[in-house]
């Protein structure tokens, strides 16, 4: 029996991570996924053995979590809603063809069943209904499901009233955000490849679960702000690959995750008030630490892989490029996303050779959160006119050496648009994104110290 003939409306109007895709000029090619993937594997068999107990985890983790106020999270909620309502009259999918499939694939209000491959927790099949498309990119389109065997069919969305409240695995919503990944057009024709980038797929979306310690599981990751497929599986009577438009085809593999209402750029910082603003830097600085904590970099933080919750919480997605905080060289990776990169990656990428290594570390994703807590405190601007970075003026080589020239050309770090209101946490904030941005990446802060020292995270409530 389904759960339900189509998504309600409010799913369709509010629960969408709806983007224009395709904000990225390039595609994800074969052979840049399996290097990804095999990388991955190299980095698992050579981890270390793990924690079996949670009271081994570092204490940074078991400190109190930043949550917001319910007038806070009432207000990310409102702007979310109010945005995406603009942009669900915008969005066109880059690829008809492909939305066109997608609905014959899996067409809204019919049931299709998942086996598992990879999960946690553990299960082997689970019965879906298609819900609306939500949104796409070039790796994957993402659309909403409903679990037909959900035990507790209570509402999906949690009011403000609940946004400081944990959320046990028990209450999770029986919607959900499921991803189906695409693939190259001419792997159709070579299934042997076509494989090889399933097994990729798997590797890839299932990487965070197998970096950090067992004893972290779904509910503990929520509660530290990640969000992460929990799943990757493949769909019941569909051929591996199916096809798609003239550049893309439909590989069947497939992830879950916890739909959320939208992505930081659906809210206009200029927006924001001064406590809205604080609660988001506090809290975007506090789970790139715990990410830390666990032992993995995310390598491609960005303000479009920051999620607003159904409860107006933020959570940080997106984690295909991360790789092991082991502090080892490793082989050189083209991950990240240009206008983010710190100098010091930035002057990685004009190399003419690849094989070099480099070592990975927190200094990384501390300046691209630099960058993203300038956006939100200074009202959508951004540091050292890197706006012309952001804006294609400039581009290839020479953006990459724009970056890399930062440290000489010694630009100073203005807050132009920042809160106007004096106080000891306003000024505690300007010091924290200044310590994150440092040109020279020996006296750069890393999230993990920020969270440990300033007194924001000791006193400080929104």
């Amino acid at each position: 029996m389904l759960a339900m003939k189509s998504l309600p409306a409010t799913l369709q109007r509010e629960w969408s991570m709806v983007r224009k895709i395709y904000r990225q000029s390039g595609r994800v090619k074969h052979t840049q996924r399996l290097e990804r993937a095999h990388e991955a594997k190299l980095h698992k068999f050579g981890l270390h053995p793990r924690p079996s107990s949670s009271k081994q985890l570092p204490s940074t983790l078991r400190m109190q979590q930043i949550v917001p106020t319910v007038d806070c999270a009432s207000a990310l909620i409102k702007q979310v809603h109010r945005n995406l309502d603009k942009s669900m009259r915008d969005f066109q999918h880059a690829s008809p063809t492909l939305s066109l499939r997608r609905e014959q694939l899996f067409p809204p209000g019919q049931e299709f069943v998942v086996r598992t491959l990879e999960r946690s927790p553990p299960f082997t099949t689970m019965a879906l209904v298609a819900g609306r498309l939500l949104g796409g990119g070039s790796e994957a389109m993402v659309f909403a499901a409903e679990d037909v065997n959900f035990s507790e069919k209570s509402d999906a969305f949690l009011s403000a009233q609940e946004a400081s409240k944990e959320i046990s695995g028990e209450c999770l919503p029986s919607i959900m955000a499921i991803k189906i990944y695409l693939c190259e057009a001419n792997l159709l024709e070579e299934p042997f490849k076509a494989a090889e980038e399933a097994e990729a797929v798997e590797w890839l979306q299932m990487a965070f679960w197998r970096l950090v310690p067992p004893c972290v599981d779904v509910p503990l990751s929520r509660r530290l702000g990640v969000a992460t497929p929990s799943w990757v599986g493949s769909v019941e009577g569909m051929p591996l690959v199916s096809c798609g438009d003239s550049h893309f085809a439909i590989l069947n593999r497939i992830s879950g995750m916890p739909l959320m209402l939208g992505d930081l750029l659906a809210i206009p910082p200029a927006a924001l008030r001064l406590s809205d603003r604080i609660y988001l830097i506090l809290r975007l600085i506090q789970v790139v630490a715990n990410l830390h904590c666990l032992g993995v970099l995310h390598n491609d933080l960005k303000i479009e892989n920051l999620l607003i919750g159904l409860n107006g919480q933020l959570y940080v997605g997106d984690l295909g490029a991360i790789l092991p905080n082991t502090g080892r060289p490793t082989k050189f990776q083209r991950i990240g996303t240009d206008v983010y990169l710190d100098p010091q990656s930035a002057a990685d990428f004009l190399r003419d050779d690849e094989d070099f290594s480099v070592v990975y570390s927190p200094l990384r994703d501390a300046w691209a959160t630099g960058i993203i807590c300038y956006y939100i405190w200074c009202s959508g601007a951004l540091p050292y006119n890197l706006n012309l970075v952001y804006n294609r003026v400039v581009e290839g080589r020479q953006m990459f050496k724009f970056i890399a020239d930062l440290p000489t050309l010694r630009q100073p770090l203005l807050f132009a648009g920042s809160p106007s209101e004096q106080s000891p946490e306003v000024s505690e904030i300007c010091r924290i994104i200044e310590s994150l941005l440092r040109l020279d990446r020996s006296s750069r802060k890393t999230p993990q110290s920020i969270v440990e020292q300033s007194f924001l995270y000791a006193t400080y409530r929104v």
